[in-house]
């Protein structure tokens, strides 16, 4: 639906240009007044904890493109999602929706959640839960099962869904030339970035 907005307000798509392959800044420079770079934020970032690059546990953006793509993933029972924006509900609304048992463990607390509210209702509405105030300190494997520790205790589940944000593609803004500002502004005077390009994402 948003596309299709874009498309009758006279906004012109073209296919098939992939900018640091075909198609340069430069280019763009010459063509137009001002460039915009949204290209998002698509670099997971990690929880910087023991034991979470061990198997059965996901990054959202990872996990979704999976789903996405039709694998068959084997969830089990029951799914931990790490992280409070929209990637973390979309992630677990979509472990939910595939017979999973799932629970989100924020951080913070409900005044501080930064998913949208329609995200965090149709999460709800597909029955996850959401515990606030957990910050996981180490993922272990006990009898088979992935366990996160707690300072004062331990859950045990089958899957871990980490949505902690994302950062932007630095290799290849690099590759570009480009340093950008949180303002939005680059290096070069035409060229601007926007959304998680210039802030990440979580």
């Amino acid at each position: 639906r948003e596309s299709a907005g874009l498309l009758e307000l006279g906004v012109e798509v073209r296919h098939g240009e992939r900018l640091g392959d075909n198609l340069t800044l430069e280019q763009l420079e010459a063509e137009f007044d001002a460039v915009i770079l949204a290209i998002g934020a698509p670099a997971p970032m990690g929880l910087g904890i023991p034991g979470e690059d061990q198997p059965g546990v996901w990054k959202a953006v990872e996990f979704l493109e999976a789903v996405r793509k039709g694998r068959n993933l084997s969830l089990g029972k029951t799914v931990l999602v790490i992280g409070g924006g929209d990637t973390a509900f979309d992630a677990a609304t979509t472990a939910r929706l595939r017979g999973a048992d799932v629970r989100i463990h924020y951080r913070g607390t409900a005044d501080s959640l930064r998913a949208l509210a329609h995200e965090q209702q149709r999460a709800k509405d597909a029955g996850v839960v959401i515990d606030f105030e957990r910050v996981p300190e180490a993922i272990i494997q006990r009898e088979g099962r992935l366990t996160l520790q707690y300072g004062d205790h331990e859950e045990p589940c089958d899957t871990v869904i980490v949505a902690v944000g994302q950062r932007p593609d630095q290799r290849l803004l690099g590759a570009l030339g480009l340093t950008v500002n949180p303002d939005g502004t680059t290096n070069r005077p035409k060229v601007y970035s926007a959304g998680g390009t210039s802030y990440g994402s979580d």
